[in-house]
């Protein structure tokens, strides 16, 4: 027999006696493993159910020290240390696994909300882990409600202050129009003011943002010109086109709220008429948006592309987006006209999803700057 073999068999129960003890010290321990799980901070420590699981927890121990267990067993001889040694490993051993484990399933589960819905994660200060074992399970599931209800109260306030800027931004942008309406249309009032409204939109999707820390947000606006009007050269700058096809207009690249990722390109737009299955042709995005007249999210790394758009098309298309570390998805919005989208505004995010999970209340905040736009444009 090696010496590891001796050394481990002589800290193994090994009487009937013995392992009654661990048996009972390990289901003690499960019983005050499981107490946290009903325990809350409570202002009487005697009506804590880990007290009063540790209550007869502590009495066994003190019944195998002072008893007179030769006489309760009917035995001669009994060794009491190794009894008690028994009894508390496998005591703090079940308490510890239990611990650990919902521990565990706490902290997997808040980083999962965290990560996933980062808007029903409760706002700070909030140590899930530590409620949980310095209070127990339902203290923590208390903070959790009431760091959710402190963040609702945040974001009320948020928002009436939001609401107040936004309005006065939307006043001065709008007296910012009829300036440059009473002007004459100068370009350089024109390019100005379209720059704030982007600006603005900039300010609105990052105030509505529930990521930690805020991402990157950039938009710009592409306005339609029709294929029959477009230059030479705007045909000639067209990106992910169809080689010899004849489109029904062209989204020309304008203006971006900040310089950052700036550049300017053309997209080209399907032909309703010339194509009745234009959905089949159209690109992702702008054009798209352009062509159903709605607002579309779109995510870089899932483009979802038309069933007939050309193997080629495709991979420009995502060699282009991989090159894009900021830019991680867009919304294309529609700037409307008299006559239908007069162009579109590309709203774009650092984040998955450019409006998380409130992509239709977003977009509405958005639709008096796209109005604004548009009578801009036109």
């Amino acid at each position: 027999m090696t010496l590891s073999v001796v050394i481990i068999s002589r800290w193994l129960p090994d009487s009937y006696i013995e392992v009654i003890v661990a048996l009972i010290g390990l289901v003690l321990g499960l019983v005050f493993g499981l107490s946290w799980r009903a325990s809350r901070k409570v202002a009487e420590l005697g009506k804590d159910p880990r007290v009063r699981s540790f209550k007869w927890a502590f009495a066994v121990f003190i019944i195998t020290f002072i008893g007179d267990l030769k006489r309760l067993l009917s035995v001669d001889q009994i060794d009491k240390p190794r009894l008690l040694f028994f009894y508390c490993v496998f005591f703090v051993g079940a308490w510890a696994v239990v611990l650990a484990i919902s521990a565990s399933q706490i902290y997997f589960h808040c980083r999962q909300i965290r990560t996933r819905r980062p808007q029903d994660y409760p706002s700070e200060p909030f140590h899930p882990v530590g409620n949980y074992l310095r209070y127990g399970h339902l203290y923590y599931e208390e903070e959790f409600r009431a760091g959710l209800e402190r963040k609702h109260d945040d974001k009320l306030v948020q928002l009436r202050n939001f609401s107040a800027e936004v309005a006065h931004s939307l006043a001065a942008v709008i007296l910012a129009v009829d300036h440059y309406i009473q002007q004459g249309r100068p370009g350089e009032i024109q390019k100005l003011v379209a720059q704030r409204l982007l600006e603005h939109i900039c300010l609105v999707v990052k105030a509505n943002s529930t990521a930690n820390p805020k991402p990157a947000i950039n938009a710009n606006y592409m306005l339609a010109v029709p294929w029959k009007k477009a230059t030479l050269e705007q045909k000639k700058g067209v990106m992910f086109g169809r080689e010899g096809h004849e489109y029904g207009h062209l989204l020309l690249l304008k203006e971006y709220a900040y310089p950052e990722g700036q550049e300017h390109f053309v997209l080209p737009v399907e032909d309703p008429v010339l194509d009745p299955d234009w959905a089949d042709w159209t690109l992702p995005g702008a054009p798209e948006a352009f062509l159903r007249k709605t607002d579309l999210v779109v995510q870089t790394a899932k483009l979802d592309f038309a069933d007939k758009l050309p193997k080629q098309i495709r991979k420009s298309m995502q060699d282009y987006f991989s090159h894009k570390k900021n830019f991680r998805s867009f919304a294309s919005l529609i700037v409307p006209g008299p006559e239908g989208p007069r162009g579109i505004i590309n709203v774009e995010s650092s984040e998955e999803h450019v409006f998380q999970d409130a992509p239709d209340e977003i977009a509405k905040l958005l639709q008096p700057f796209c109005a604004l736009l548009g009578v801009l444009l036109n």
